[in-house]
C-alpha cells in the first residue's frame, strides 16, 4: 500500500497489519494541512488506487477500502487478535500536491482542480478540454472549503466583467449571488482595464493584463459539476 502526500520524503511500512488486518499510517503531529492524500495497493500485477482524499488538522481518520480481482484472501487468519502478514507490499511516499488532481468537495459533490495556464484563455480552454469550468464560488463554505484545499495565491476564478464593464458574471453563467472582494474592492482606479478575477489571501481582488500582479498570475481553478 502506499500514500501520497505533498512534500518529498518517503519510508517503508513494512508488510504487517495492525490485528484487524488493516495498513494504519500515522499523520505526524506537526502537519498544520490540510493535506492532500491518494491511496493505492499493490498486489502481485494487479493495482487499485484510491481517489484522493483531503487531511485537515483534527482529523481523526480516513479509512479507504481496495478491492482486487485476487481469488482468496490477501492474508491469512491466525489466532485471534494476533497481528497478521500480508503478501501485499506496503509503504508510504511523497510528491503530489492539489495542482493537477481533481479534489472532490463533500458539500456539494463538485470536483475542483488546480491547473497551470499561460493566459484566461488559455485556462478556459484547458476547462472546455475537461468539461469543466472555471471555478464558480457561490458562497462562503465553498470559499473556506476552496482556501483549505488548494491555499490559492493568484489564482484565476471565473468571475469577470468581460462582455460589459462593471457587469460582473461567472464564466459558466450562473448568477453572482456571493461576493469575497478584498478591502479595495472592484477598482479601475489605476486606469488599467481589469476585466478578470483572481483569488488571493482568501480574498478577491480584478485584475487586467496590465496590473503589476499579473505576472503572479499563472493558475486556475476548475470546477466541474457532475464528478464521477
Amino acid at each position: 500500500m502506499s500514500l501520497s502526500v505533498s512534500g518529498s520524503a518517503s519510508a517503508g511500512w513494512g508488510s504487517r497489519t495492525d490485528a484487524d488486518g488493516n495498513f494504519v499510517q500515522y499523520v505526524k503531529p506537526h502537519v498544520a494541512g490540510p493535506a492532500i492524500y491518494i491511496m493505492s495497493v499493490k498486489y502481485k500485477e494487479q493495482i487499485a488506487i484510491s481517489n484522493p482524499f483531503v487531511y485537515k488538522p483534527g482529523d481523526r481518520t480516513h479509512k479507504v477500502v481496495f478491492k482486487l480481482n485476487a481469488p482468496g484472501p490477501l492474508m491469512p487468519i491466525y489466532q485471534k487478535n494476533a497481528q497478521r502478514s500480508s503478501i501485499a507490499s506496503a509503504a508510504v511516499y511523497s510528491g503530489v500536491d492539489a495542482q493537477g488532481v481533481w479534489i472532490v468537495n463533500p458539500d456539494n459533490g463538485h470536483a475542483y482542480k488546480k491547473i497551470h495556464c499561460s493566459s484566461y484563455e488559455n485556462a478556459i480552454a484547458q476547462a472546455a478540454e475537461e468539461r469543466a469550468y472555471l471555478v464558480t464560488i457561490d458562497n462562503e463554505v465553498e470559499q473556506k472549503w476552496i482556501d483549505q484545499v488548494f491555499s490559492p495565491f493568484n489564482v484565476l476564478i471565473g468571475l469577470n466583467d468581460i462582455e460589459q464593464e462593471g457587469k460582473w458574471q461567472w464564466q459558466n453563467g450562473q448568477p453572482v449571488n456571493y461576493t469575497n472582494w478584498s478591502k479595495s474592492k472592484p477598482n479601475e482606479a489605476d486606469n488599467i482595464d481589469k476585466d478578470y478575477v483572481i483569488l488571493t489571501w482568501q480574498r478577491w481582488k480584478n485584475v487586467g493584463q496590465e496590473s503589476k500582479e499579473w505576472q503572479w498570475v499563472q493558475s486556475a481553478l476548475l470546477e466541474k459539476d457532475n464528478w464521477q
